[in-house]
C-alpha cells in the first residue's frame, strides 16, 4: 500500500493518500476517508464524517492505476464507467500561483 501513499491533485482539490497503523487513508478537502482494499489497486472508501461517524460506499470505487504515464485514481460506480478524480503530483509541485 505505500506506492499509494502521496499528494494526488484536480482542477481545485488536493487529495493527500497516507498509511496509519497499516490502514490506507484519504483526506480531501479536510474529509477523512478510509480505503478498505477490495482488490490490489481497488477500494472502497469509508468516509468518516464529523471524524467518527464511518459511512461505507459500497457501490463506490476508488482505483490506483497508471494512465498516460501518469499516476491517478479513477472513480466508479459499480456497473457504470470510470472517471478521472485525481493526478498523482511531486511534493513542491504546486504553488499558490
Amino acid at each position: 500500500m505505500d506506492r499509494y501513499v502521496g499528494i494526488y491533485a484536480a482542477p481545485g482539490a488536493i487529495l493527500k493518500v497516507y498509511r496509519k497503523r497499516g490502514k490506507l487513508y484519504s483526506r480531501l478537502q479536510g474529509l477523512k476517508v478510509r480505503l478498505l482494499p477490495v482488490a490490489e489497486n481497488e477500494f472502497i472508501p469509508k468516509v468518516m464524517l464529523l471524524g467518527f461517524i464511518p459511512i461505507k460506499l459500497s457501490e463506490v470505487r476508488f482505483t490506483f492505476e497508471e494512465v498516460a504515464g501518469h499516476q491517478v485514481i479513477t472513480q466508479s460506480e459499480l456497473g457504470s464507467s470510470k472517471e478521472l478524480m485525481v493526478v498523482r503530483v511531486q511534493p513542491g509541485a504546486l504553488t499558490d500561483q
